[in-house]
């Protein structure tokens, strides 16, 4: 029992380090995303300025690693965890891997790659910027919304793996409407749902205002959204896992 525990486990390092490296070889489809999210992000931040809102300064830390964090997991984590490497999935899971198992080096591989620099990105600006002890408030808050963009990436890229496809082929299918339509809405889908939870003016805050946890002793808001981050994550999978056993992965 202790060997085969073993072996699961040295595959599953084998697998996350092949899949770590393969996304720094061409032709680099995941870093593309990020590139792009991150020009995005700061776009985002420059227009729409929602550092300054309501006449004051917002924190800088949190601000920028919560809209950098979002702009990039919204894309790459919702829907091109499966889909960037169809390949590769359909031969890991012909080879009896279960969907759990690919699921969980997508995100350990997502997480080392775009997650942790966030994270340290954002301890970083804290401490330069404000008291060390703020950090256990900053890195908290970004660290929820990565742990929840995983979670629903991995229910998303279930029910709407797209395979990548040069766009010239797209083109020459535009007569197609339906797998046109289903395209444009892959697209469009991350930032439709990034819209809603915007952690500045988006529904939570509709719902629930600025200073919900503000009032709470730190290492207890802490382990709340650390636990909300876990919980999302936790109910995307499950919800992940039901979809492919009730269907299978359908590719378009």
């Amino acid at each position: 029992m202790t060997q085969s525990k073993a072996a699961t486990a040295t595959g599953v390092l084998t697998r996350l380090r092949k899949d770590v490296v393969e996304t720094f070889r061409p032709p680099r489809r995941w870093l593309e995303g990020l590139g792009l999210n991150l020009a995005l992000a700061i776009a985002y931040l420059i227009i729409w300025q929602p550092i300054a809102q309501h006449g004051r300064k917002r924190d800088w830390a949190l601000l920028i690693g919560l809209y950098f964090a979002m702009f990039i997991f919204a894309d790459v984590s919702v829907t091109n965890m499966l889909g960037l490497d169809a390949d590769r999935v359909r031969h890991v899971l012909r080879g009896h891997r279960s969907l759990l198992y690919v699921l969980l080096v997508k995100n350990i591989a997502l997480f080392l790659v775009a997650g942790l620099p966030t994270l340290i990105l954002t301890a970083f600006l804290t401490i330069h910027r404000q008291q060390a002890t703020q950090t256990a408030i900053t890195v908290p808050d970004v660290g929820v919304h990565i742990v929840s963009w995983l979670g629903l990436g991995n229910l998303v890229s279930v029910l709407l793996p797209m395979v990548t496809r040069p766009l010239r082929e797209r083109w020459r299918q535009r007569g197609d409407v339906p797998a046109t339509a289903g395209w444009l809405f892959y697209l469009a889908l991350p930032y439709g749902v990034y819209y809603l939870v915007a952690p500045v003016g988006g529904i939570p805050r509709a719902i629930f205002g600025r200073n919900v946890f503000h009032s709470m002793p730190l290492t207890e808001r802490s382990l709340l959204e650390l636990g909300l981050g876990v919980a999302v994550w936790s109910m995307g999978t499950a919800l992940a896992l039901g979809v492919y056993r009730y269907r299978g992965i359908r590719w378009y």
